[in-house]
């Protein structure tokens, strides 16, 4: 189902984008160069968040670039507000941060290379990947 979505009328790129509904789970839109998933993969467990990726992977073409903005998680004594994050996501959701190897691990399963980490705040990073 696609919509109109105001948002993108008033900043004159409506003819560019559109809104489409559906389940990550079971189908994404086909023919993009980048696709984002921002604070998505962090409400999951592993294999859901694999079944997400997998729906990403059947539509992209070679040169398509996936963005995934989460929180990394790292070290000992490294970022105390993502690991309690973690805690909390562990607890509600069936969900978790995860670490830069995790992500990798989990990236490569779906049939990505994750290419690079880009932190954005020491709270926020974009993970870079591309089909393999």
């Amino acid at each position: 189902m696609t919509s109109s979505n105001p948002a993108a009328e008033a900043a004159g790129v409506a003819r560019r984008c559109a809104v489409v509904g559906g389940s990550f789970f079971e189908t994404i839109p086909e023919g993009g160069d980048a696709y984002l998933l921002k604070y998505i993969l962090h409400d999951w467990d592993d294999a859901a968040s694999l079944a997400i990726l997998a729906a990403c992977r059947r539509v992209f073409h070679s040169e398509a670039k996936l963005l995934i903005i989460e929180r990394i998680v790292g070290g000992p004594n490294d970022g105390l507000e993502t690991k309690t994050s973690d805690l909390n996501m562990l607890v509600s959701p069936d969900g978790q941060e995860r670490t830069a190897d995790e992500f990798a691990a989990l990236l490569a399963n779906a049939g990505f290379r994750m290419e690079r980490i880009i932190e954005v705040t020491p709270r926020l990073s974009i993970v870079e990947a591309a089909p393999i």
